[in-house]
């Protein structure tokens, strides 16, 4: 009996050690168990900023799409600010197959030729403001006659040039009481408004040129 007493003493001691090596385990699993549940929290959290510094990236992105847009339109008002300034200082050479002797008429001296008219009822003050308009005028002779050339001038010559050109030519005629010859100018004509210019009569200047002559009426 004391032989087995002693027995059971050792088996319940190896017992309670076995125990306390478990408790020990677990307590290592849950320290383990806390880290691990604080680095997925931590790694939680980097994700979420990882996610919101895309959408902002993406926010930026689109951002500077729109301004690129708008950086892409700019240089096309530019260029054809710069076209209608090219053909004002060269229109002594540009414009001499349509006029001979031509020479500029800026706005100092074509507005007080327009009050004139105003005040002698050829014209309104609207369609003196609309003349006023124009890119470029100019004055010289034509068939032994003093004679008037109005360009609109854009990079692109489309139906809306030429709607201007001749309308403003007709004005600036009723103003003047002298021919005035309707033009389009710039780098080229839009597709499917050349013919529209040809029949319409109306010269058309590519790069300072005259590319096409129209009907000899014109």
């Amino acid at each position: 009996l004391t032989v087995q007493v002693r027995e059971l003493a050792a088996g319940h001691a190896s017992l309670v050690a076995e125990v306390r090596e478990l408790a020990g385990q677990v307590r290592e699993l849950a320290a383990g168990q806390a880290s691990l549940t604080a680095r997925v929290d931590d790694l939680t959290a980097q994700v979420r900023e990882l996610a919101q510094q895309v959408r902002d990236l993406t926010e930026q992105v689109r951002a500077l799409a729109v301004a690129q847009r708008r950086t892409d339109d700019r240089p096309g008002r530019l260029e054809g600010r710069d076209l209608e300034r090219w053909y004002r200082e060269r229109a002594s050479s540009v414009f001499h197959r349509i006029l001979a002797r031509a020479r500029l008429v800026d706005h100092g001296e074509l507005a007080p030729m327009l009050d004139a008219a105003v005040e002698a009822g050829a014209i309104t003050e609207d369609e003196r403001a609309e003349i006023l308009l124009a890119d470029v005028v100019v004055r010289g002779r034509r068939e032994q006659r003093e004679a008037y050339a109005l360009a609109e001038v854009s990079v692109v010559v489309d139906a809306e040039d030429l709607r201007r050109a001749v309308a403003r030519a007709r004005l600036l005629e009723r103003a003047t009481g002298r021919p005035v010859v309707p033009v389009v100018a710039g780098e080229r004509v839009a597709a499917g408004v050349a013919e529209e210019v040809r029949a319409a009569g109306v010269w058309r200047l590519l790069d300072g040129r005259a590319e096409m002559e129209p009907s000899p009426s014109a």
